[in-house]
């Protein structure tokens, strides 16, 4: 399938506000996360299908989400915690296994809904940071060992960026005059 020149700005602009703000805007990353695996894996699910096919299914497997994300959290979050368990742990299974360790993406799908319904704030973070740099280092193209250490330094500053917003700010401390 050929794709179009609007594919890797839309999987930077996608990667880049899941990065950052998966946690705050749960919604956004259920729906963008099922957007970027959909979009991904329905070509291979349905092979020979035009991009517009592909582009469609892929919208609705996003609504869907968001849908899912606002209406029934619980469900959602173990949903988006396989999708982002198993599509943020691709990169991790080709630097360690190489390509012949394909049960490791549904070891990840399987932890990554457990600890979302376990863990949400911390899961949902370190996943939204996964994918979303998978999402921007796939939009460059990038593959091996700079792909890998690109997919880790972004996911690293989307970890930093989000738990930054996690930690309520410091209370203002009030000064007091000392002559009353």
């Amino acid at each position: 399938m050929q794709s179009s020149p609007l594919v890797p700005i839309l999987h930077v602009l996608a990667g880049i506000a899941i990065l950052l703000l998966g946690r705050r805007l749960f919604w956004l990353f259920v729906a963008v996360g099922g957007f970027l695996a959909s979009f991904e894996y329905v070509p291979l699910l349905l092979p020979g299908q035009p991009e517009w096919v592909v582009l469609l299914v892929s919208i609705v497997a996003g609504a869907v989400g968001a849908v899912l994300a606002i209406g029934l959290q619980y469900v959602a979050a173990a949903i988006v915690g396989f999708i982002g368990g198993s599509y943020g742990s691709v990169p991790l299974v080709l630097l360690l296994f190489g390509h012949g360790a394909s049960w490791i993406p549904l070891l990840g799908g399987i932890v990554g809904a457990v600890l979302m319904l376990l863990l949400f704030d911390w899961t949902l973070i370190v996943l939204s940071a996964l994918t979303g740099a998978r999402a921007v280092m796939l939009a460059f193209g990038l593959q091996g060992g700079s792909g890998i250490l690109v997919w880790l330094g972004l996911a690293v500053v989307g970890i930093a960026v989000q738990a930054s917003m996690l930690a309520p700010a410091a209370p203002l401390r009030r000064r007091r005059d000392s002559a009353s």
